[in-house]
């Protein structure tokens, strides 16, 4: 992840802009979904079963939520297995959700299915709380403004970003309703919980403290076009269904 909100294989040059910010308000949290989100169900109509795919231009067009882009592919990339994400960032609250999603952005016209145009769809994503960096059983306050290290690991994928396609890198601190948005710690005084209600947020981006993310690549590639096109055909079915 390098300066200017860019996503490369490359580790960021020195003398790039140290870092990138957004503001975060828990009381204005990302929607898990497009609104209106629908209930959860399987009833005719209802497309709840299809959140795992669903479109992301909306969440990576709003301003609390940072999105690192790579360059155009001239060949295809796959992952196997679990990515892992190293956020390293700030915040000036004393706690804070860190959620990152890995995405493919289609071209901005796909010829057979123009409605797949530009899609964004989600490969993985998890969330991760930060009072747990340390340890799991003992919750610990962040240190406002301070970098630090969140790593953790998105549900296993397999994937092959295709060339003509993008590899996109959502991270921001909030997404309702799947998960709460973190409390507020118990005994801060009244002035640190004012200032946790909006916490201004980075992401660095220095050669020697960069975040990145692992993805895990194969050994060796195998054809995985005609798993990818097929995938690709249910999901404009989907979106073409009444």
């Amino acid at each position: 992840m390098n300066a200017g909100l860019k996503l490369s294989f490359s580790a960021p040059a020195t003398g790039e802009a140290p870092f990138d910010e957004y503001v975060s308000d828990p009381a204005k949290p990302v929607p898990y979904r497009a609104r209106p989100v629908q209930a959860v169900g399987y009833s005719s109509g209802m497309t709840w079963s299809q959140w795992l795919v669903d479109d992301q231009r909306e969440a990576s067009g709003r301003p609390d939520v940072a999105v690192f882009v790579s360059d155009f592919l001239s060949a295809p990339v796959k992952i196997s297995g679990q990515p892992i994400a190293n956020v390293m960032a700030s915040t000036s609250g004393t706690d804070s959700d860190w959620v990152v999603k890995l995405i493919d952005l289609y071209p901005d016209e796909v010829g057979r299915q123009p409605e797949m145009g530009a899609y964004q769809l989600m490969v993985a994503a998890d969330i991760f709380r930060g009072r747990y960096r340390e340890s799991f059983e003992t919750p610990k306050a962040l240190v406002p403004d301070k970098p630090l290290l969140y790593r953790f690991a998105l549900p296993t994928a397999n994937h092959v970003f295709l060339p003509g396609h993008r590899i996109m890198v959502g991270s921001r601190c909030t997404i309702a309703i799947r998960r709460l948005s973190s409390p507020i710690f118990s005994g801060l005084s009244p002035a640190t919980i004012a200032k946790r209600r909006s916490a201004s947020t980075t992401h660095p981006a220095r050669p020697l403290s960069s975040s990145c993310r692992w993805l895990p690549r194969p050994e060796v590639w195998w054809r995985g076009a005609d798993f990818v096109a097929h995938a690709r055909d249910s999901i404009a079915s989907s979106l073409a269904a009444p």
